[in-house]
């Protein structure tokens, strides 16, 4: 992240909370500043990775794509704005001493977002230039190195998750590795096995196309890799808690 960086405008600034589980954001919209409260969980992105605990400060840049480990239930506040436009490549990054009082400004910040008055918009970016200006002063970690091979076989999933004919063996073969060590490479840096990445990718894609679209459950189902629209229905209930039509209906 650079020092010289303008903030051009403030989307919004919320309260969050992650139980334990994975889940992948397929880009971000905007650039954020993260407050963790409470947890623990994973970050991990182009070949990189971070562990966030309980009072860390972090930065993710506008456009990031990455998966998260939540390995303890995590409560949070995120900060959603945009700098000004750059030809700087900004990193996303982890911010481990920042000051106590960190915390008391992203509280700030929400109370005054939320009166949702014009003249109060001075003083937010004055609280988001300090939340910068700390993140600047503390010690920034990169993240850390991810194995080659891992990137490899994500890499691939990612381009082809929605093929109903995906298979261990085509992504072991891909990746130049054997299953057992594909599953391996998973278990210890994701946190779950390749075929449970695939289905995290569709049901986020499942849940984006109920959402978004008004695709019948069978269309939806076959989109996102499941010829079967009754084992989707079945899988989707199990791993989001609601059969699609509710959540549909709900959302």
């Amino acid at each position: 992240m650079q020092a010289d960086l303008t903030i051009q405008r403030i989307h919004t600034i919320f309260e969050g909370e992650h139980n334990p589980g994975q889940m992948h954001n397929p880009g971000r919209h905007s650039d954020c500043f993260v407050y963790y409260d409470e947890g623990e969980a994973d970050y991990q992105m182009n070949g990189y990775s971070f562990r966030a605990r309980k009072n860390d400060l972090f930065f993710l840049a506008k456009g990031s794509v990455y998966d998260i480990h939540i390995l303890q239930k995590s409560r949070f506040i995120c900060l959603d704005f945009d700098f000004s436009p750059s030809m700087d490549i900004r990193k996303s990054c982890l911010f481990r001493d920042a000051s106590p009082t960190v915390r008391n400004r992203f509280t700030a910040f929400f109370h005054l977002w939320a009166q949702n008055n014009t003249w109060q918009l001075p003083r937010a970016y004055s609280i988001l230039y300090d939340i910068y200006a700390e993140a600047i002063r503390s010690e920034s970690k990169q993240y850390a190195k991810r194995s080659p091979l891992l990137e490899e076989a994500t890499a691939y999933i990612l381009a082809h998750y929605t093929e109903p004919d995906l298979s261990i063996a085509a992504i072991a073969a891909h990746s130049g590795i054997s299953e057992v060590h594909l599953r391996r490479l998973f278990r210890e840096s994701m946190g779950c096995s390749p075929i449970g990445y695939i289905h995290l990718l569709r049901m986020e894609k499942a849940k984006n196309m109920l959402r978004a679209s008004n695709y019948s459950i069978s269309e939806v189902a076959l989109s996102v890799g499941y010829p079967d629209p009754y084992y989707f229905s079945r899988l989707f209930r199990e791993k989001i808690g609601l059969p699609p039509l509710v959540y549909r209906n709900r959302i």
